[in-house]
């Protein structure tokens, strides 16, 4: 687990260690019975009817990363843009799938996040 200015981060392999990975909908339904917002960088999880159906019947709040670049980069990116995420928590109760997106003139620059799926 990471934390850093109030941000609690878990991550995906401290709870599911191991070569085999958990289907989505199951990481998914574990992230809402303990009320996280889940993080993903696959932008086709909405179209698996699994994932889907979790992300309805679990109310699931889910955050796609978009970009093509080092994590790193992503990561840095979602720091930048934690304020304006956390308003978008506050304000949409789930379940929902939002995208997170890198600022395209100045990658320096908090990106920007949108609701993508709400059911």
């Amino acid at each position: 687990m990471l934390r850093a200015e109030g941000l609690q981060v878990e991550i995906h392999d401290d709870h599911y260690p191991g070569a085999e990975k958990p289907p989505d909908h199951v990481w998914l339904q574990m992230a809402a019975e303990h009320g996280w917002v889940a993080v993903s960088h696959d932008a086709n999880i909405r179209h698996t009817s699994r994932s889907r159906t979790a992300i309805v019947d679990f109310t699931v709040r889910l955050i796609v990363v978009k970009g093509q670049v080092r994590t790193l980069d992503l990561a840095k990116n979602f720091l930048r843009t934690y304020p304006a995420i956390r308003r978008f928590v506050l304000d949409h109760p789930g379940p929902w799938i939002a995208k997170l997106y890198r600022n395209p003139h100045d990658p320096a620059r908090p990106g920007r996040i949108e609701a993508w799926y709400e059911p």
